[in-house]
């Protein structure tokens, strides 16, 4: 049954109007919510896109800083530099005029976009041949490896950035988009990474980086061509339908030769993805074990077949181990012309044994001289402790005891004490002697007492003063 003898079959009149104004309602709300023709201005973006596509004076000038700054942002691996560079490049303006002149029919637009466009990639592939040329840095960063592989994602991002630019330009009003356009299409980074590979000779470098920007320069365009048709901007007729058709074969030649190249890059990124996916899962449930570990792994290239080598540490594996991993890879990684290697940094077990032992010893050793250093040393200590002692043991508390004599008697100026050695028999002995100067014998003896008493001591000999 069809969807009119449904139609008027199924649905009453009243339902049926009620059907209509609803479709109407959203078809409204559609037009309203998408429509870009609402707020175009055609004529004024054609005189603002002509009057910005030549690259005189200060355009020029913008443009060479543009470029001097996304070569020091590449360079240093700084993204923030790199932003700013194409913030500030006016290298989309001839792009712009390249496709409006395209979509208009105008031939004189044309050439003057192509003839500045090519200006600005010269000036900006020299600017940045010359900085790599000269920097003392200029190694190969992430920044620059970025711009080296297009695919069709890029060809993707060119467009719709290229959607977006043109139809932001088209308004009647200003936006906000211009700048996020340009950051996306990201025209500068691609030339000065080509100025990167020419000035150091890295052809693939080079060539990747050139056909990178010739994407984005070309999906920019058609992009603005398709929304030049779509909002009906007005155009110059054509001489004759054949040109008309030409013209039309042209453009879809020329982007499908574009567009190829990207396409098979892709599919050799996601190639190499799905490569490395299976590589790893066959290496984590294989080879990262309790006792091993996967330091890392490459692919290296010799004669017609690719070698995956795998650096294992930790427990080396035993010969048959490393055969019947090799046979898993063998059969569960569909890779075709990849052959799995173990390079072990483990040692055999008989090497590692004959090591600890040497290094058991070598701590051993070690321990025992460090042992004999400490018994040294702790005699030395004890040895001086004796000294100590003895000094201090021959040592009298003279400040103290004169304090103590002051008060017993205030009329003492000097006193002095010392051992007195005497020989008894070919006998050494120190006897502990007090002597006090201007003293009479009465006091002296009251001082003896008080002495001995005071220090514990069994004898101490009075030194009698020549005045007493």
């Amino acid at each position: 049954m069809g969807w009119k003898q449904y139609w008027y079959k199924y649905l009453t009149p009243v339902a049926r109007i009620q059907l209509l104004r609803l479709w109407l309602r959203i078809k409204n709300l559609l037009n309203q919510t998408f429509d870009i023709q609402r707020g175009t201005d055609a004529q004024g973006t054609i005189e603002n896109i002509r009057k910005n596509v030549a690259l005189r004076g200060a355009n020029v000038w913008i443009l060479i800083c543009g470029a001097m700054l996304a070569s020091i942002g590449l360079d240093t691996n700084s993204a923030a530099v790199i932003i700013g560079a194409m913030l500030i490049s006016p290298l989309m303006n001839p792009i712009l005029g390249i496709g409006l002149a395209v979509g208009i029919n105008d031939r004189n637009l044309l050439i003057t976009s192509l003839r500045h466009f090519l200006i600005a990639v010269g000036a900006s592939l020299l600017t940045s041949f010359l900085y790599f040329l000269i920097t003392p840095l200029g190694e190969i960063t992430e920044e620059l490896l970025a711009r080296t592989q297009p695919t069709l994602l890029d060809v993707l991002i060119a467009l719709f950035g290229g959607i977006a630019g043109i139809v932001a330009n088209s308004r009647k009003e200003a936006t906000n988009a211009i700048p996020g356009v340009a950051i996306a299409t990201a025209l500068m980074p691609p030339v000065c990474t080509a100025g990167f590979g020419l000035a150091k000779s890295h052809w693939s470098i080079f060539l990747g980086a050139l056909y990178l920007f010739f994407i984005n320069a070309v999906f920019i365009s058609l992009a603005t061509f398709l929304i030049v048709r779509y909002l009906h901007f007005p155009q110059t007729s054509f001489a004759t339908p054949l040109q008309k058709q030409q013209v039309k074969r042209f453009i879809t030649l020329f982007v499908l030769l574009t567009i190829l190249p990207s396409i098979f890059i892709l599919y050799k990124v996601v190639h190499q993805l799905h490569e490395k996916k299976q590589i790893e899962t066959f290496l984590e449930t294989y080879l990262h074990t309790a006792n091993t570990r996967v330091l890392s792994w490459e692919i290296q290239k010799q004669d017609s077949v690719r070698l995956l080598k795998v650096f294992l540490g930790g427990k080396a594996l035993t010969q048959d181990s490393i055969q019947k991993i090799v046979y898993r890879f063998k059969k569960e990684v569909a890779i075709k012309d990849l052959r799995l290697q173990i390079l072990q940094t483990g040692l055999p077990p008989d090497v590692e044994t004959q090591l600890k032992t040497e290094i058991r010893e070598q701590i051993l050793s070690a321990i025992k001289v460090n042992q004999e250093i400490l018994n040294e040393s702790q005699k030395t200590i004890d040895s001086l402790q004796r000294i100590l002692q003895q000094v201090l043991a021959d040592t009298f508390p003279l400040w103290q005891l004169s304090r103590e004599i002051q008060v017993f008697t205030p009329k003492i100026d000097t006193i002095a004490m010392a051992k007195l050695q005497i020989k008894l028999q070919d006998t050494l002995v120190n006897l502990p002697s007090l002597w006090l100067p201007n003293v009479d014998k009465i006091l002296q003896k009251r001082l003896a007492t008080f002495i001995k008493v005071r220090l514990k001591l069994d004898t101490l000999v009075i030194i009698p003063s020549r005045e007493s």
